[in-house]
């Protein structure tokens, strides 16, 4: 079965996606390519070999967006197998430059898999077809949590620039005496360095995000935070995977509870209550939840675990 990975950019080595910024090809392309065996082939790029069986969709990027979505939809209709959309922002409840690709897409595809039971819902608006969900895998390693130097607190926060409007209002909320790093890519540290300074009790250390960057910040904080917001449309259907990239950290981790958190209510503590002061005076409590999420619920997540489910579905759809 020859897979075809619709991407922005070339891959002619495919294993190069491990290291790809787009983190919709690294955590899912990638997860399948973790399982793929003798007899499978995966390809990406932007455009479709002729000799491929099953196209999926992946996120096309803003970048020379006109000319890519009259390309890949041209593309799409002309394919002769199966075409599956992998939907893991909703371009279809907040209208963004992207939705008229996603909603003309929609008319030529198969099958759809979302990121999160939310995003299902709401494709499903307007997708009649058959919707999958399948998460983010993790891809740092799982770090045992771990008693830190005493206070100040050390918090981290990670995620993409379009990530940080959220937590730039919730950083109010930090009344204590903190450095919070902020790692996050190019334009998002520009950003935080550019801002006027916060209460003089809050240190922010920008930084560019990477997995080995993020592990060897996670070693020295004493805890995660992760605000979404609550109101903000797109962002609520986001998937599971930073609050369980934070877990695997080995990081007690409060977070804004969005939809696809709510399964894992009793490893992490809600932002918007006592739960947050309570963490930040003693982090340490929280070890063992930590811990347990770690045992129990992180091994679910794995590339090879998430890849094989890529891989079941793709077979029995496969012409």
């Amino acid at each position: 079965m020859h897979i075809h990975w619709l991407a922005p950019q070339p891959f002619d080595n495919i294993h190069a996606l491990y290291a790809t910024p787009l983190a919709s090809l690294r955590l899912r392309a990638g997860a399948l390519l973790s399982v793929l065996s003798q007899g499978a082939l995966l390809t990406a790029g932007p455009h479709i070999p002729a000799l491929a069986q099953v196209c999926v969709v992946g996120k096309i990027g803003v970048g020379e967006l006109a000319q890519r979505q009259t390309q890949w939809l041209a593309e799409i209709q002309a394919f002769q197998g199966k075409v599956v959309l992998d939907f893991t922002d909703d371009h279809v409840s907040a209208p963004s430059s992207m939705s008229a690709f996603y909603l003309q897409a929609l008319q030529h595809i198969d099958w759809a898999v979302c990121a999160s039971t939310l995003l299902k819902a709401r494709l499903a608006q307007v997708f009649p077809g058959p919707i999958h969900v399948i998460s983010d895998a993790i891809e740092c390693p799982l770090i045992p949590p771990k008693q830190k130097p005493s206070p100040p607190l050390q918090l981290l926060w990670f995620g993409h620039t379009t990530n940080l409007p959220a937590l730039i209002d919730f950083l109010p909320s930090i009344d204590q005496p903190a450095t919070l790093h902020i790692l996050t890519n190019a334009s998002g540290v520009q950003q935080i360095k550019s801002m006027p300074a916060q209460a003089t009790h809050l240190t922010l250390a920008p930084g560019l995000w990477s997995t080995q960057a993020m592990v060897k910040t996670a070693l020295q904080c004493h805890l995660c935070i992760i605000p979404v917001g609550m109101d903000n449309l797109k962002k609520a259907g986001v998937s599971s995977n930073r609050l369980l990239t934070a877990l695997a950290l080995g990081l007690p981790t409060c977070a804004d509870m969005v939809d696809s958190y709510l399964p894992f209510k009793d490893s992490f503590g809600d932002l918007r209550s006592s739960e947050f002061a309570d963490m930040l005076a003693a982090p340490t409590l929280w070890h063992e939840r930590v811990q347990q999420a770690q045992d129990q619920v992180l091994p679910k997540y794995a590339f090879q675990a998430l890849g094989k489910q890529w891989l079941d579905l793709l077979r029995s759809i496969a012409p």
